[in-house]
């Protein structure tokens, strides 16, 4: 099957990894200044906080199991009118929903997608056949160290935190022709499991049909948040110039609590870590675009200091704004912290990472919120993490992904 989805990125993005936060080093929200920094890729000499103290001016009363009973709303916006041609009064009435929930919550459904049932039931099937196969299986494909993810990430192989996520994960992205030399270290072919693990032959064809979906989708939601700025429809085209070649599609599988000592091996000699599903964070990039589990409720966003379940809307998909365009707003949009508590029984999703081009520069924003991109996310981290200015996106992501990534 030939993937062609070089049209889409009319747009940046940012995402992933969610997570549960019952200690205090949680990634919070606060008004800090933004790394305008000279120099390369070095910790800002910021005292590191106790855990108590980082965590304990946004811990809800009552524990983390009392959420806030006034959970936000988030909109379902029908955005099929993105597909019409032209400048059209329905397309502006998708823009003022896109920028009213941009700025509010940075988090919003959408439905009128154009993704059929039917192929998101076949990627889940896929997503749970590939998960199922034996651990040396998957283990034969590796997601290598330096920041180029593509294949698979064990359990407790990558994490936001100290803390041990409780998830496994597979990722891909755009089907590059291995005859082709890449132009830069984030562009490179797929890593799919080979005919000889068991899998249906056709295995990956609803996979790879989701992934350039979402690239489409992701062009239709990029120009409606350039409408929603006021700005052409097409005015982000050469900002995400090939960043479809870069973009990842991840899919996760959430262990729950219960079963951990029989399906982890070795946890409990993993220091004593708190255990999560996906460590509070702000995604990095541009947008990013969710596909739920609809039978578990996991996923849950930080706002107005109390965390909030975000359950899955049946037909729809669910967006949340990235750091890179909160930056591109100059904090007007909102990247929203969230998180993934480990979940009462297994969940499945597909989180796609929508990236500005490789080459794309960072905006540089005094003062707003604080965001995952520049805060230093190795293992026992505790600084802000402060790119060059001149800094391109791709550059900056490979060491981010390098920063999650654990023994």
């Amino acid at each position: 099957m030939e993937l062609n989805s070089r049209r889409f990125f009319t747009f940046p993005v940012l995402v992933g990894v969610l997570a549960l936060c019952t200690n205090a080093d949680a990634f919070v929200h606060g008004i800090v200044p933004s790394l305008r920094h000279s120099g390369h890729r070095h910790l800002a000499s910021i005292s590191r906080k106790t855990e108590t103290q980082r965590f304990s001016s946004l811990r809800p009363k009552g524990g983390l199991t009392n959420l806030r009973a006034s959970a936000p709303e988030f909109p379902v916006i029908d955005i099929s009118p993105m597909s019409e041609e032209g400048k059209t009064s329905a397309k502006l009435r998708v823009a003022e929903e896109v920028r009213a929930a941009c700025e509010e919550h940075g988090m919003f459904y959408v439905k009128g997608h154009g993704i059929p049932d039917e192929l998101q039931a076949a990627a889940f099937k896929a997503s749970q056949d590939f998960f199922s196969l034996p651990s040396e299986v998957k283990e034969a494909l590796p997601c290598v160290t330096g920041g180029f993810t593509r294949g698979y990430i064990g359990v407790g192989k990558e994490s936001g935190s100290d803390r041990h996520e409780l998830k496994e994960a597979f990722s891909y992205g755009y089907e590059w022709d291995s005859s082709t030399p890449p132009i830069n270290p984030l562009q490179g072919p797929n890593l799919w499991p080979p005919s000889s693990s068991g899998l249906a032959s056709a295995w990956q064809e609803p996979l790879q049909k989701i992934f350039t979906d979402n690239v489409r989708v992701g062009s239709m939601l990029t120009g409606a948040l350039a409408l929603s700025l006021g700005e052409e429809e097409a005015a982000m085209h050469t900002l995400c110039q090939e960043g479809d070649t870069i973009s990842l599609m991840r899919l996760f599988h959430y262990l729950p609590l219960p079963n951990r000592r029989e399906d982890v091996q070795g946890l409990d000699a993993a220091g004593g870590k708190e255990v999560t599903g996906s460590s509070p964070h702000t995604d990095w990039g541009w947008i990013t675009i969710i596909l739920q589990d609809p039978s578990v409720v996991a996923l849950e966003v930080f706002h107005r200091e109390a965390w909030h379940p975000v359950p899955p809307q049946p037909g729809t998909l669910l967006v949340n704004v990235g750091d890179y365009v909160s930056l591109y707003t100059r904090g007007r949009y909102v990247s929203p912290l969230h998180r993934v508590i480990s979940p009462p029984k297994e969940r499945f999703s597909f989180v796609f990472f929508a990236y500005p081009g490789y080459e794309a520069r960072i905006p540089q924003v005094e003062g707003g919120q604080r965001y995952s991109l520049f805060t230093d996310q190795l293992q026992g981290g505790g600084g802000e993490f402060a790119e060059e200015e001149s800094e391109s996106f791709g550059r900056f992501i490979l060491d981010k992904w390098a920063q999650v990534q654990r023994p």
